[in-house]
């Protein structure tokens, strides 16, 4: 099943090298099909298969012989790690990863039910393709378009509502059906409003490290976090964030060839890091509910 999830993780990648390509252009998604941007040539079925199909072609277009940049199968094969990699440690370890909080008038059983260890592990592959997507853009120096982040906000707004078990567990407070399913959408509209409003506060302080680029880009990543994973995640994580980019260009103070590095990417590398060590982050994080 990993393996098979890993497959599909490299057509997701597949799908994020086009995104990556066409959103900061203005082109559509889905027409036209994959091309050649050299020679503007359909790429074949069989060529377009992941990772295997630039090796089969080795790095070359099938039709005018121009080089295919090695990124798009990196991207492909990253993604189909971090498909691989989240569902070993998140869906086949049983959700080891997800934190269990024990309060003094309230329990947070753990997930164990195989369809929500499903749903949370969705939920997270959204988060981290979307802040992949960010990061790319950014990275090759484009405008990340804020419509990007709107399938992650659209979930991450409806999708707690739902499945209330998607923000930390489930709370177990009565044992009225009604009052219980009242608390959890109580539980998850204060996720989401506090969500929102750390993500707004910590924008004020990105620009000074993004130089006003992309500042709505970095709001937008910093809100859909707060949501996905809470607002004590997108603290610490942004806090972490803005260190690394004053580290940076510290460094980059020192060394004046050092490449600029955006806080959207050091985003991308922390989240996984949070998700990945999780129960251990919120047993010592002070903010945890």
């Amino acid at each position: 099943m990993a393996a098979w999830l890993a497959v599909l993780g490299g057509c997701v990648g597949s799908f994020l090298n086009v995104v990556v390509y066409r959103l900061p252009a203005g082109k559509s998604l889905v027409h036209p099909g994959s091309y050649c941007p050299k020679c503007n040539h359909p790429i074949r079925w069989y060529d377009n298969v992941p990772v295997l199909g630039w090796f089969a072609l080795r790095g070359k277009c099938r039709d005018c012989g121009e080089p295919i940049s090695f990124r798009y199968p990196l991207v492909e094969a990253l993604t189909a790690a971090i498909f691989f990699g989240l569902a070993w440690v998140e869906l086949f370890s049983g959700g080891a990863n997800l934190p269990i909080i024990l309060g003094k008038h309230q329990t947070i059983e753990p997930i164990t039910c195989p369809s929500e260890l499903v749903v949370v592990y969705a939920f997270h592959l959204l988060l981290l393709c979307t802040l992949l997507s960010a990061a790319l853009i950014t990275h090759d120096r484009q405008h990340v378009p804020p419509r990007l982040f709107v399938p992650a906000l659209l979930v991450g707004v409806v999708a707690p509502l739902v499945c209330p078990y998607l923000h930390l567990g489930v709370l177990c407070t009565h044992d009225n059906t009604r009052i219980l399913l009242l608390a959890r959408l109580y539980k998850t509209f204060i996720h989401v409003v506090a969500g929102l409003v750390v993500g707004w506060v910590f924008e004020g302080l990105m620009p000074r490290c993004a130089n006003g680029k992309d500042v709505a880009a970095i709001l937008l990543a910093a809100v859909c976090v707060s949501l996905f994973l809470g607002f004590e995640a997108i603290l610490l994580l942004g806090a972490a964030a803005l260190i690394l980019s004053l580290l940076e260009q510290a460094m980059r103070w020192l060394s004046p060839g050092l490449p600029v590095v955006s806080p959207m990417i050091w985003l991308a590398l922390l989240v996984p890091v949070w998700i990945v060590f999780w129960q251990p982050l919120a047993a010592m994080c002070p903010l945890a509910p």
